[in-house]
């Protein structure tokens, strides 16, 4: 009870205190205005049509195309239920309302006792899947007191917060007590849940759903033709790029058209509500590119285009010779998915702060599909790519061998619901 108060009151302070920062954000950026006002619930108001309901929540956008694969395997097992799926992110939403087959998308409400208790109850969700390490110990608290079962998907927890739940134990048993079962990305993951108290029979080492993303191979003449992509044209894609990020690749890029004229880059920004404030960047800093968006009919002769559309990356990555994996050249995020390049053959570079995703870079280094660079390193080693044909083909091949080894994480996670479900083990 008192550490229900406690939450509550801390959670409604900082939404006090972070007041002026969120206003000054939604003037800027309309969608996450509105984003803010559906966490009060207001977008899960027709969620409950009298049938059971999965609830499926992934923060924003890695996670929501990492959980594609397994909602469309829910969707079809458990044809008599409902599924919803929340995220925290716009970027997520939007993701998750164009590739994702559930039957009502919204936002995970604020923890607040007095939103998520009301909600939950009038949704009343019979499994609850969190993909990967999003935990509110109001929505959990609710979801059991609706006698919900609860299964962490794709989990995984860092060492900081280990340590950090390790140091308070009401914390930690309002959170992880809660959890039914644990599906888990490897079994360094399964030795820190363990160290938390988890009971081994909950624990599940399932793999990473994120490399069960389908992909279409697909020639798209429509995106070659818009960004009037030549056949002795070398396609260099930059993607998920966040702020700071986009300054150094186009002075890399720079260095590279020196020494290899012939190639073309595509500049992906991570977040949408970038797009201007990068294309500003790129005007200041005097770089020639070309708005994707304002791409006309006829060809064009630029070598950077700046993708500013969702849901064009994976099509680029298609038509790419390599990729710059975004995310991993500044310390504040931490890396993003740098196999999904691996899906269509073509090698991958990433920066050194990859601490999100230490899974991944094992695996990447493990099957060598491409090289971990610092920016100063980063023309280089793009330049080898560029000039040898034979060093991207055995990366790529790599990359190749690396999903189909490592694929199925959806279909065991799956099973490992289902018996659950049947043995009444949750």
């Amino acid at each position: 009870m008192l550490f229900s108060l406690f939450y509550n009151i801390s959670l409604l302070l900082y939404f006090l205190l972070s007041a002026p920062y969120l206003l000054i954000r939604s003037i800027k950026n309309p969608k996450y205005g509105l984003s803010l006002i559906k966490k009060f619930g207001f977008s899960l108001h027709n969620a409950s049509l009298g049938k059971k309901i999965i609830w499926v929540h992934a923060v924003s956008l890695g996670e929501t195309r990492g959980a594609q694969t397994l909602v469309k395997l829910l969707k079809e097992k458990f044809q008599n239920s409902l599924i919803v799926f929340t995220t925290t992110t716009v970027t997520g939403q939007e993701e998750a309302k164009k590739n994702i087959k559930a039957d009502f998308f919204g936002y995970l409400p604020w923890d607040l006792s007095f939103i998520i208790f009301p909600l939950v109850k009038r949704v009343n969700p019979s499994l609850v899947l969190l993909i990967e390490s999003d935990f509110w110990p109001n929505f959990l608290a609710a979801c059991k007191k609706n006698k919900a079962n609860i299964v962490l998907v794709n989990g995984k927890i860092s060492e900081k917060s280990l340590n950090r739940l390790l140091k308070f134990p009401s914390i930690k048993e309002k959170i992880i007590n809660r959890i039914d079962c644990f599906c888990l990305q490897s079994e360094d993951y399964k030795k820190r849940f363990l160290a938390l108290g988890v009971k081994e029979n909950k624990i599940h080492v399932t793999g990473n759903i994120k490399l069960d993303l389908s992909v279409d191979e697909n020639v798209d003449a429509a995106l070659i033709q818009k960004l009037s992509l030549a056949e002795d044209d070398f396609v260099l894609v930059f993607g998920s790029s966040h702020f700071n990020e986009e300054d150094q690749f186009t002075g890399v890029l720079n260095e590279i058209w020196k020494k290899h004229p012939h190639v073309k880059a595509v500049l992906v920004p991570r977040h949408p509500e970038r797009f201007n404030e990068v294309a500003d960047r790129l005007k200041k800093n005097q770089v020639d590119f070309l708005r994707y968006s304002e791409i006309g009919e006829g060809r064009h002769k630029k070598k950077l285009i700046l993708l500013d559309q969702m849901g064009l990356l994976m099509k680029c990555y298609r038509h790419a010779h390599a990729a710059v994996v975004g995310g991993s050249f500044i310390k504040s995020v931490g890396g993003h998915n740098i196999l999904e390049p691996c899906s269509f053959g073509i090698p991958v570079v990433f920066g050194p702060y990859m601490h999100s995703q230490p899974e991944l870079v094992r695996l990447a280094k493990e099957y060598n599909v491409g090289y971990q660079v610092d920016m100063k390193n980063l023309s280089n080693c793009l330049s080898e790519l560029i000039a040898n044909n034979n060093l991207r083909t055995h990366l790529g091949e790599n990359g190749r061998k690396l999903i189909q080894d490592s694929s199925g994480s959806s279909f065991r996670t799956l099973k490992i619901i289902e018996n659950s479900l049947e043995k009444g083990v949750f």
